[in-house]
């Protein structure tokens, strides 16, 4: 039995949600004069579309952002897209769903926060890039530290 050709495609990137709130507008601009610090939570999600080898991976991402210690906006966006994983087998696909495509839709949801930003008069902030693989990996060995563990 011949093994089929992997295909790995990005068929669509979109943003499924946005929320954005600037606190206490317009007299937090009077007050907020330096880049804000962020709390930031992100998560990771994927679910199979079809049996003809469609995905969708969304990174849902929220900031909170703050200057001397005073909340000043809470931002939340669901950067989503559509990959086509064909010939990968159930071992092969959990990487490149958990890993690979959150990078590729990462610098997405970067310029779409960075462009809330500065749309809502803030000063700009630069997210640090994120290691999925990383992310990933360290994902699995907590998996595997709690089958390790013996009750």
């Amino acid at each position: 039995m011949e093994t089929p050709q992997k295909q790995f495609n990005v068929e669509r990137v979109y943003v499924k949600k946005v929320s954005f709130d600037p606190i206490n507008a317009p007299g937090v601009f009077k007050e907020q004069m330096k880049s804000p610090e962020a709390k930031i939570e992100i998560k990771v999600s994927s679910n199979k579309l079809d049996e003809e080898g469609y995905y969708e991976v969304m990174i849902a991402m929220t900031l909170n952002g703050k200057v001397a210690e005073k909340e000043i906006f809470n931002i939340t966006v669901e950067q989503a897209g559509i990959f086509k994983l064909l010939g990968f087998t159930d071992a092969e696909r959990p990487p490149i769903l958990e890993a690979l495509c959150p990078s590729i839709l990462y610098p997405y949801l970067c310029h779409v926060i960075s462009n809330l930003l500065v749309l809502g008069s803030f000063m700009p902030l630069h997210l640090q890039p994120i290691n999925f693989d990383a992310l990933y990996q360290q994902k699995l060995a907590q998996a595997k530290e709690k089958t390790d563990i013996v009750v």
